[in-house]
Formats: structure tokens, C-alpha cells, sequence
């Protein structure tokens, strides 16, 4: 969830630098948990998927270009990401992290080649088979249903039972069922890439994301086209009447409270969105998902559409960053401001292409 954010300084990885041919687009779904012993240092895991990634090249970039577009929106020291199935396996097709600090994975400098201090990219070479995935999906999901009764075994639960189980279920050999790990081989990146990227991290400022999207495009009105309009007001027609009433309430709400003169007090940008009103509006965009996307983009056509931009961030990032990394490549900009409507314009495609997903 991108709250509160601040405006750019134009000092990120430009898009013809960071970007990898071979990379496919992601959805962020998860964050995961990354054990950290250094308090000084910022840390961030997290979990992707990609329909279109099938080969080892495509797995190991999709990840590395995913590391790297987190990296410019978050400025952690280090950040990693696993390129998983999705469907609730959690089995890596394949694993990235950069290093800002130079201090890889462990958080400190040694013996590894000085490239590993800052990347290392590592993917599988092939899919996993639709009974694979299904016994990985099994294996997650009801590992609870058999607790372990060793005491002093390794695992939670009771795998032998688990396995018996699964055969059962899909009516295969008990031999067949295995817990899955796919074996994951080192990607070398581009020398002139690690450079870049490596060279650009060298003058951040730790801690300080500087990356993240100015809505100075919004301070004024929105020059919404007549036929995304169209598209946009058909779309909005199909939305649920209870939806339609929940989020009318609630960004009414919302909206007023960050006029309210005592969010002035605070320093930090877009203070209001620390407010509970402004929670409770975030929160229903992102149980409802796309679903109240097409109210979203109806309210960039409104008198104030730097309130409205900011919520759509809030509500889509960082799940759809891919489409918001296209959406600069596009417009070539080479600083970090970027036109939203282009944003816009990306997450639009995808609704009205049939990617409906909450």
C-alpha cells in the first residue's frame, strides 16, 4: 500500500536503464516477511506472479526487473523478490535481490565477488505441471489438518499423513507425492546493467523513497479524452448499485476531511491519509479491487483530481507497478514525474481487456 506519497527528485533509475527485454508483466500479491538483525537497515520481501513468464530467462528477469521497480518505489536498502506460481504455492520459479547498501543478502560485505554485494538473480528452468501444482496447492493448504506428533521433528506437521492424504484425493500413488522444491540456477545480468543501477543506488539517501509519483500533473483539471469518457461512464453503468452507494458515502467523507485545516498542522504529504475516513476509503477500494476501479477514474473528471489521483496510487500500487513502470517507459519520461493519466490510461486497458481480478 503506497500512502502518503512524497514528491520526486528525479534522481531514480531512468526507464531505459532499468528496463529488461526479457521481462514479462507481474502482479505484486503479497508481502512477505524478511528476517532483519540490523534495525539501521530497511528491508522489504516481496511475492509475484506472471501468467506470461515460461522460460528461465523470462523467469530470472520478470523478477529482477520486479526487484528493481520496487526498489525505485520503496528505496530500501535491500529488496528481494520471489516469482511464485500464485494459487496459494509458494515454490519460487524464481528469486532476485539488490543490495543498495553493497551489503547483500546478510547485510554485510565479505569474500562474495563485489557484484553479489548488490545482485543476485537465481531461476528454475522449467514450469511446474498442472499435477505438480495441484499437489503443491494440497501441501499448502492442508498441512494444518495434520499436526505433527513428533515431538522433535523438523516439521510442523505430520508429512506422511499429508502425502497419504493427497493420493487419496487425487487418486495417484502414494509415491508420486512429493513436497516440491524446484531447483534454481544462477542468471548472470548485464555487466553495463549492474553498473547503472549500481552507480544510481550509490547516491540515494537511505530510507528516503524519492521515486514515488508527484500528482503535479493534477493540480489542475484533468483532460479526460471524450472517448474514455464514454468507456469510462459505460463502465461505471455496470458497477453494483451497493457499491456505487458504499463509495459515494465514503469518499464524500474522506474528501472533506482533507480539506479540514487541522491536517495542516502535519508536515508529511497528503496528511489526510492517516485519517480513519480516508482508511475506510482505502480499504473498500482494495476489498472491492477493480471492481470500483471505473468510480476511481470518474472522479479524475471532478474538481479535485489530485484527491482522487492519489487514492487510485493508494488502491493499485504496489500490486500493478508493472503498469505503472509501462506507463513512463511510454511516455519516455525521464525523470520520476510522470503524467498518472498514463497510469491511468495502462489500468483502463487492462479492465476493459478482461483481467478482472479483486
Amino acid at each position: 500500500m503506497l500512502v502518503g506519497m512524497a514528491a520526486c527528485t528525479g534522481t531514480n533509475i531512468p526507464q531505459e536503464t532499468g528496463r529488461l527485454g526479457h521481462a514479462r508483466p507481474y502482479l505484486v500479491v503479497s508481502e512477505g516477511n524478511l528476517a532483519n538483525e540490523d534495525p539501521s537497515r530497511s528491508v522489504g520481501l516481496w511475492l509475484i506472479t506472471s501468467e506470461d513468464a515460461s522460460s528461465f530467462e523470462e523467469y530470472a528477469q520478470t523478477a529482477a526487473q520486479a526487484v528493481l521497480n520496487l526498489y525505485n518505489l520503496y528505496q530500501k536498502d535491500f529488496t528481494a523478490v520471489r516469482l511464485i506460481p500464485g494459487n496459494g504455492v509458494d515454490i519460487a520459479y524464481a528469486q532476485a535481490n539488490f543490495a543498495a547498501d553493497g551489503k547483500g543478502a546478510a547485510g554485510m560485505t565479505g569474500s562474495a565477488p563485489a557484484k553479489e554485494h548488490y545482485w543476485k538473480v537465481r531461476a528454475s528452468d522449467r514450469e511446474l505441471t498442472e499435477r505438480e501444482l495441484t499437489i503443491a496447492a494440497l501441501w499448502s493448504a492442508k498441512q494444518q489438518d495434520f499436526p505433527q506428533k513428533i515431538p522433535w521433528s523438523s516439521l510442523s506437521y505430520d508429512a506422511e499423513a499429508l502425502r497419504q492424504y493427497i493420493a487419496a484425493e487425487l487418486d495417484i500413488p502414494f509415491d508420486e507425492v512429493q513436497m516440491l522444491q524446484l531447483e534454481l540456477r544462477e542468471y548472470e545480468l548485464a555487466q553495463s546493467f549492474i553498473d547503472q543501477t549500481v552507480s544510481l543506488a550509490a547516491k540515494r539517501i537511505p530510507g528516503n523513497p524519492r521515486t514515488e509519483i508527484a500528482l503535479e500533473s493534477l493540480r489542475g483539471s484533468v483532460n479526460v479524452g471524450n472517448s474514455e469518457k464514454v468507456s469510462i461512464s459505460a463502465l461505471v453503468n455496470a458497477v453494483p448499485e451497493e457499491i456505487k452507494s458504499q463509495f459515494a458515502l465514503k469518499y464524500e467523507t474522506a474528501e472533506d476531511v482533507s480539506r479540514d485545516s487541522r491536517w495542516m498542522a502535519f508536515s508529511s504529504w497528503r496528511p489526510y491519509t492517516q485519517s480513519s475516513e480516508y482508511q475506510q476509503l482505502l480499504e473498500l477500494c482494495q476489498q472491492e479491487g477493480q471492481s470500483v476501479w471505473p468510480l476511481l477514474f470518474q472522479q479524475l473528471d471532478s474538481e479535485n483530481p489530485r484527491f482522487a489521483g492519489g487514492l487510485i496510487m493508494d488502491a493499485t500500487l504496489p500490486k500493478y507497478l508493472y503498469y505503472f513502470e509501462e506507463a513512463g517507459r511510454k511516455s519516455n519520461t525521464q525523470t520520476a514525474e510522470l503524467d498518472l493519466f498514463a497510469y491511468i490510461r495502462e489500468l483502463l486497458a487492462l479492465f476493459q481487456g478482461g483481467n478482472h481480478e479483486k
